[in-house]
C-alpha cells in the first residue's frame, strides 16, 4: 500500500469559512510535501455558508480542480469533532490516489427526500444532510440540487460496519391497534403502560420519559428492520404517538437506545475490519446527530476507540439524518447509526 495517500485537517472556532478552511488546510499539509490531487472539505452547521470565493482560491493554489465541498449538521476527523458549533475538516488525496465524477466506488451527499432516488450498489456510501446543507463542486454550486456525487477511482476496497446501539425492551407482537400514528395497543397490552413496565433502571432514573431514546421498531415479511421514533404520549389513552402510522400486518417491539451497547458494537465492529485487513488508508463516518454528547454523556465514543485501534489513521465524516449502509442485498438508509466506511487502497 502507497504511503500517504490521504492527510487531514481539522479546524473549529468563532471564524470564518475561509479562516477555517485555511487552519484545516494548513493543518493537514504540515507533514507532506505531496501533490494534491482532489480536497473533500465538509463546513458545519448545515446553514453555515460555503466560502466559495475560498474553495476557487485553493483549486488554484492546489493547482487542482477536483474538489468537492458540503456543509452538514456536524463534522468528524481523526483530528477532532464537532456538532452545531462552526468548523471545518478536510481531507487531501495524494497521487495515485483521487477523486472524479464517475468511478465504480462512489460517496453520496444527498438532502432528505432524495435519498430513494439514488442507484444502490453495494460500492456506494455516503450520508444524508438536512434540507439546508449546501453541495459544492469546482466550479459550480449545487445548494439546489438533491445530491452531489464523488467518484473514486482507483483499487479501493470498500468494507463497511454500523453500530445502532438498539436494544430491545419487549418481545416482538404480531398485532397491534392503532388510529393514524397513535399506537394503542400491542397484542392484548396498552402501548403505554406497556412502555412504562418495560423501561431499563437507566432511564427510570430520568427525571421525565426521555422519549429521544425510545422506539418502535418494525419488522416487515422479509425480517427487515426500521426504527420509528416515538414523538409523544397520550395519557389518557394509554398510546405512543409515532413519527408515522405503522403498515398493516407488521411486527413490532418496543426498544431504547443503549450508548453502552453501540459502544461494544463500534469496537467489536473496528477489531472484525482490523483482523484479516489491519488498518485502512482512510475511512468515511457519518454518525446520527444525536451520537455525540447527547447520546453517550460525552463526546462522540467513536473516535477514541477509533485511536485505540487504528491510531492517527486519516477519518473524515458528519452528524447528519440519515445513514447510508449496503450489504450484499438489501441496501437501505439508517437514522439512529454511525456507519463505518473503511477504504481499503490495494493497488
Amino acid at each position: 500500500m502507497p504511503e500517504g495517500l490521504v492527510s487531514t485537517g481539522f479546524a473549529q472556532g468563532l471564524q470564518s469559512g475561509s479562516e477555517l478552511l485555511e487552519r484545516a488546510l494548513h493543518q493537514a499539509l504540515d507533514h507532506t510535501h505531496r501533490p494534491v490531487s482532489g480536497v473533500l472539505a465538509l463546513f458545519s452547521p448545515a446553514q453555515f455558508p460555503l466560502p466559495i470565493t475560498a474553495l476557487q482560491s485553493l483549486a488554484r493554489r492546489l493547482s487542482c480542480p477536483q474538489i468537492r465541498a458540503g456543509t452538514f449538521a456536524g463534522v468528524i476527523s481523526d483530528r477532532g469533532s464537532v456538532l452545531g458549533q462552526s468548523a471545518c475538516a478536510i481531507l487531501l488525496f495524494h497521487p495515485p490516489a483521487g477523486i472524479g465524477d464517475h468511478a465504480p466506488l462512489l460517496l453520496h451527499w444527498t438532502h432528505p427526500g432524495a435519498s430513494q432516488e439514488l442507484p444502490f450498489a453495494t460500492h456506494n456510501f455516503g450520508s444524508i444532510g438536512s434540507k439546508t446543507s449546501r453541495f459544492w463542486q469546482f466550479g459550480q454550486l449545487r445548494q439546489n440540487r438533491s445530491h452531489l456525487q464523488t467518484g473514486l477511482p482507483g483499487p479501493w476496497r470498500l468494507v463497511q460496519f454500523w453500530s445502532e446501539g438498539v436494544a430491545p425492551l419487549t418481545e416482538t407482537f404480531p398485532y397491534f391497534r392503532q388510529e393514524g400514528a397513535l399506537l394503542l395497543q400491542l397484542e392484548r397490552y396498552l402501548a403505554l403502560p406497556l412502555l412504562a413496565r418495560a423501561l431499563p433502571l437507566a432511564l427510570r432514573e430520568a427525571p421525565r420519559l426521555p422519549l429521544e431514546a425510545l422506539l418502535v421498531v418494525e419488522e416487515d415479511a422479509q425480517g427487515q428492520h426500521q426504527a420509528i421514533p416515538i414523538v409523544a404520549t397520550d395519557l389518557q389513552r394509554g398510546g405512543l404517538w409515532l413519527e408515522r402510522p405503522l403498515h398493516t400486518g407488521s411486527r413490532i417491539f418496543l426498544a431504547w437506545r443503549n450508548p453502552d451497547l453501540a459502544k461494544r458494537e463500534i469496537r467489536t465492529g473496528l477489531d472484525r475490519c482490523k483482523e484479516p485487513w489491519g488498518a485502512p488508508s482512510w475511512a468515511w463516518v457519518s454518525s446520527f446527530q444525536g451520537g455525540g454528547r447527547v447520546f453517550f454523556g460525552e463526546q462522540d465514543a467513536a473516535l477514541p476507540i477509533w485511536r485505540e485501534i487504528f491510531g492517527d489513521t486519516p477519518v473524515l465524516g458528519c452528524y447528519d439524518q440519515g445513514q447510508w449502509q449496503n450489504d450484499s442485498k438489501t441496501p437501505s438508509f439508517l437514522r439512529f447509526a454511525q456507519v463505518f466506511s473503511l477504504l481499503y487502497w490495494e493497488g
